[in-house]
């Protein structure tokens, strides 16, 4: 961990900038010339900054990703100096073994009937520009996965870094108030993990891509595959942590930059599905379907419940949850937000929607 000024922030911030003047100059040239045509370097290089400026299709192992173009760094912005930083599904391990077991089930059902609805979306069944990551798109939307954000925008990371939102409330810069340092976390302190992108590589960070949802785009979305214990703080996976004192001034400026978060999460078909989303994600009742689908799969799940439980036993373990006969969401419901869907898309009269 390194203690920089906001100076050092902002050099960065100017570093990405003209990086990205400069992929616009290379997209251009190779959009109107096929090739980067003022660059007067080798052409191995020529062709790494083509790459680098110009969308493209790559094979991962989860499929075929329509990737945005590149900036200079992967990084992650957090608002708080943390005594870790490891994926959402492992921030919030209960110590008893019973409880852990019932909170990876309960986490895996959730991820279930996500993916149940994911299913029934028209505007997954319409988007054609890459494979769908349902993982990595989960982990976008606030569920807790073994995934971890990474973005490769120094802006977007730092609006993580320098605002906060409050539930049902907009997005704010932080302020005086906020800079204080508790015993779970130092608030006077934001933090910007940050790692040369031709140095990590895509081994370790891979791409969201475009996806049928507005936000993981509007991120500039990149996801870790978190093994057990992993931790971003560790230098071992190649980030490093720069704290910046706090300043309200700087904070402001952030805001402002993104829009307010507009450039962040723009207004647009992705508000038709985030209460869905919102309600998967919090629910305590799931359907009979999802639990049935975790049962048959429950060797896969960290910690799980001994073999020998019955379903009924494990309905038991999991407390005030409720597993019901009928979808959790109900048929109506996802044909509304399909028609809503289908309103806004240009193919609209081809999928003979009125």
């Amino acid at each position: 961990m390194y203690e920089v000024s906001i100076g050092k922030i902002e050099q960065l911030l100017l570093e990405e900038t003209r990086f990205l003047e400069k992929m616009n100059v290379v997209r251009e040239e190779v959009l109107q010339y096929g090739y980067y045509k003022s660059f007067k370097g080798g052409d191995l290089e020529r062709m790494a900054l083509e790459d680098a400026a110009m969308p493209m299709y790559i094979q991962y192992p989860y499929g075929v990703v329509a990737v945005q173009e590149a900036g200079p760094f992967f990084c992650r912005g957090e608002s708080k100096i943390y005594p870790t930083s490891k994926c959402t599904l492992e921030r919030f391990i209960p110590k008893n073994e019973n409880e852990r077991s019932s909170y990876f089930f309960i986490e895996a059902m959730r991820l279930s009937e996500l993916s149940m609805l994911f299913s029934e979306l028209r505007a997954v069944e319409c988007s054609k520009r890459s494979e769908f990551n349902f993982s990595a798109v989960a982990q976008h939307y606030g569920f807790k996965t073994d995934f971890f954000d990474i973005t490769n925008r120094i802006r977007v990371a730092l609006f993580f870094a320098c605002c906060k939102k409050e539930k049902d409330k907009p997005w704010r810069p932080l302020n005086k108030h906020d800079f204080i340092a508790t015993d779970s976390a130092d608030g006077r302190y934001g933090v910007l993990f940050i790692q040369e992108r031709f140095k990590c590589g895509t081994n370790l960070v891979m791409p969201i891509g475009y996806q049928p949802f507005l936000r993981c785009h509007s991120q500039y979305g990149y996801f870790i595959p978190m093994r057990s214990g992993w931790d971003l703080q560790d230098t071992a996976l190649g980030f490093t942590m720069l704290c910046f004192k706090h300043d309200e001034k700087f904070c402001r400026y952030i805001f402002d930059l993104n829009k307010a978060g507009r450039l962040i999460y723009p207004d647009d078909t992705d508000s038709i599905f985030i209460p869905t989303f919102d309600k998967v994600r919090e629910t305590k009742i799931f359907s009979r379907m999802a639990f049935e689908i975790i049962y048959e799969h429950r060797r896969e799940i960290p910690f799980a419940f001994p073999q020998d439980y019955t379903k009924e036993m494990i309905i038991k373990e999991l407390g005030d949850i409720q597993i019901i006969d009928d979808e959790l969401i109900p048929r109506h419901d996802i044909d509304d937000i399909n028609k809503k869907w289908c309103e806004t898309c240009a193919n609209k009269e081809k999928c003979g929607v009125s």
